[in-house]
């Protein structure tokens, strides 16, 4: 089974029963996700399983262009100024490409 990690449960994403998560773009990071839909993934949070969700689907998308209200959705961060650097501590800067991944939980409930 394929697997999703996290190092920190952003604006508590994990606990709802649908999560994104922005990666930054490499050609076969992007194929594999893309050839993933549909398929169940194992969510580990700091080295730890918390459950199961399904690969909804994969949007490919300029940082630059991904809608403010968003990122500070995914992040749970209001101040721009911070949501930016945490992306550039990612990787991700400004003219970047990213992949965006939407999931939903298999199970009622992470563990």
């Amino acid at each position: 089974m394929p697997t999703i990690r996290f190092s920190h449960n952003w604006n508590k994403k994990l606990d709802g029963d649908v999560f994104t998560t922005v990666r930054k773009h490499e050609p076969d990071k992007c194929d594999y996700y893309l050839g993933c839909r549909g398929q169940t993934f194992t969510v580990m949070l700091d080295e730890r399983k918390v459950g199961e969700a399904k690969l909804v689907e994969v949007f490919i998308q300029d940082y630059y262009e991904i809608p403010e209200l968003f990122l500070r959705l995914d992040t749970g961060m209001v101040d721009m100024l911070k949501v930016k650097q945490l992306f550039n501590n990612f990787g991700i800067k400004d003219n970047d490409r990213c992949i965006i991944l939407l999931f939903e939980k298999v199970e009622a409930r992470f563990v």
